[in-house]
């Protein structure tokens, strides 16, 4: 979706802080293994935290995976 839609902003929230945030690494990284050509539309690598993930696109658009009961 953000590839098709410039300038969107996506967010998924997620209960748990740090496994929704490895759960996205790793399905992320999955999908770049099968369509590499994909990575090639992020600015830089990502941001991938212990609880967070975060993406920027050349289009303009953003990506995050966060939580709603972090402070």
């Amino acid at each position: 979706m953000c590839i098709f839609r410039p300038g969107i902003k996506v967010f998924i929230c997620a209960p748990g802080k740090a496994q929704s945030a490895k759960i996205a690494k790793e399905k992320l990284f999955e999908i770049y293994d099968i369509f590499p050509l994909l990575k090639k539309e992020l600015i830089g690598d990502g941001a991938y935290g212990v609880d967070y993930v975060s993406l920027s696109f050349r289009n303009g658009s953003k990506f995050d995976v966060v939580s709603p009961l972090g402070s």
